[in-house]
C-alpha cells in the first residue's frame, strides 16, 4: 500500500517529489447474486409477476399465479399478504390498473377455469405506483419499468419523447399514457382528450320586447291589400323561411358528415397487394428514405394499423436505428451507407422483422 502524508512542508523548505507507486490492476469482480427470499407455492409457477404498491405504504407488492389455482400477493420481504383461489391453474400474468379512478388499484388475472377475475382491494384507501404492472412491464411488452406509473414504460416514453419521470409531460391534466391511448399529443398542452380546435358556434336569438301595459298592437297592411290576403302572404313567407332554414341546416350537417368521411378515407391505410415481398419492401424503404411517416410505412409494409408497427419499432429505438419525431420515423443514416457494417445492420434488422412476421404480428 502507498502511504499518504497529509502534512504539507513549511513554506520555503526544500521538497522532493517522487512518483507514487503504481498499484497492480485489480481483477474484475465476478458478478453474482444472493437470494433475498423465496416463497413456496403449492405447485409450478409459470406466471411472471406484476409489481406495484397496492396499499400505498411506499413498498411494492408482488403478484404471481401458480398451478395450485391461486393468485398470490407477496410483500417486498416475501411474506404472503393474501391469496385468491380460482377454479383452475393460473398460468397468465396478472395486470394492475385503477379501473374505476378511485385511487386504488384493481388486480386482473385469467385462469384455466375460463374466467377473467377482477379483484378489488379491501382495507386500502389509496394505492401507490405500479412500475411493472403487467406481463413484460407494460402493454408495449418492452421489458422496461414504468418509473412514473403513467402506463408507458421508460423505453416507450423515450420513443414518444416524453418525460419518463413525469406522468404528465405537458401538464394538461392528462397522463402521458391517457394521451397516447386517446391519440393526442402528450407534449402539447393544447392537444388533449376531448379538446376542440375552436369553440362551437352559438347563435343568439334577437331580443324582443313585450308591449307595455296600456298600449295596443295592430297589423300594418299595405294600401290596396285586403287584411286577410296580407295575413296569408305573411304566413306563407314565414313557412318558406322555416323551410329554407331547415334545408340549410341539413345541408351543413351533410357537408360536415362528408368532411368526416373524407378525412377518415384519407387516414385509412390501404393495404398493399399480397404479392409484395414485405421483407424486400422493408429493405427498399431503409435504403431509400431518411424519414417516412408512420402511416406510409405501415401502408408499404402491410401493417393493419400504425400501432402494431410502433410496437415493433419501439424495440429498435434503443439501438439508435430509428427515432420518432411527431408522426415521422427518422431512419438512421448509418443504415444508408455503402459499408459492410451498414449491410450487416440491415440484415440483422430484417432478421428481426422476419421473426416478427413468423409470430404473426402485423399480418391481417
Amino acid at each position: 500500500p502507498v502511504a499518504v502524508n497529509n502534512h504539507s512542508p513549511a513554506r520555503g523548505a526544500e521538497t522532493t517529489q517522487s512518483l507514487p507507486e503504481q498499484a497492480a490492476p485489480s481483477q474484475p469482480k465476478a458478478l453474482g447474486v444472493t437470494e433475498e427470499w423465496g416463497y413456496q407455492t403449492g405447485s409450478d409457477v409459470y406466471s411472471s409477476p406484476a409489481v406495484a404498491d397496492l396499499d400505498g405504504d411506499g413498498t411494492l407488492e408482488v403478484l404471481v399465479g401458480s398451478d395450485d389455482d391461486t393468485l398470490y400477493c407477496l410483500s417486498h420481504t416475501g411474506s404472503e399478504e393474501w391469496g385468491y383461489q380460482t377454479g383452475d391453474n393460473v398460468y397468465s400474468s396478472p395486470a394492475v390498473a385503477d379501473l374505476d379512478g378511485d385511487g386504488t388499484h384493481e388486480v386482473l388475472v385469467g385462469s384455466d377455469d375460463d374466467t377473467l377475475y377482477c379483484l378489488g382491494l379491501t382495507g386500502v384507501t389509496a394505492s401507490g405506483p405500479g412500475q411493472w404492472y403487467c406481463f413484460r412491464g407494460s402493454v408495449f411488452h418492452t421489458g422496461q419499468m414504468d418509473s412514473d406509473s403513467d402506463y408507458l414504460d421508460d423505453l416507450t416514453e423515450d420513443y414518444y419523447s416524453t418525460d419518463p419521470n413525469d406522468s404528465d409531460s405537458d401538464n394538461d391534466g392528462y397522463s402521458d399514457g391517457e394521451e397516447i391511448f386517446a391519440g393526442t399529443d402528450p407534449n402539447d398542452a393544447q392537444d388533449y382528450p376531448g379538446a376542440t380546435t375552436s369553440p362551437p358556434e352559438t347563435t343568439t336569438p334577437p331580443e324582443t320586447t313585450s308591449p307595455t301595459e296600456g298600449t295596443t298592437t295592430s297589423e300594418t297592411t299595405p294600401a290596396g291589400f285586403p287584411s286577410w290576403l296580407w295575413a296569408v302572404i305573411g304566413g306563407g313567407v314565414a313557412i318558406t323561411t322555416i323551410i329554407i332554414i331547415v334545408l340549410i341546416f341539413f345541408q351543413r350537417k351533410k357537408r360536415a358528415s362528408d368532411s368526416i368521411i373524407a378525412r377518415q378515407q384519407e387516414t385509412t391505410i390501404t393495404p398493399p397487394k399480397e404479392t409484395i415481398d414485405r421483407t424486400a419492401m422493408f429493405r427498399e424503404v431503409l435504403q431509400t428514405y431518411s424519414s417516412i411517416s408512420l402511416e406510409k410505412l405501415a401502408r408499404l409494409l402491410g401493417f393493419t394499423d400504425t400501432f402494431t408497427l410502433e410496437q415493433w419499432l419501439i424495440t429498435k429505438t434503443e439501438k439508435g436505428l430509428f427515432r420518432i419525431k411527431g408522426d415521422q420515423v427518422i431512419i438512421s443514416s448509418e443504415l444508408q451507407q455503402d459499408t459492410e457494417e451498414a449491410e450487416a445492420a440491415i440484415d440483422q434488422l430484417l432478421q428481426s422483422f422476419e421473426d416478427f412476421e413468423r409470430k404473426g404480428k402485423g399480418k391481417r
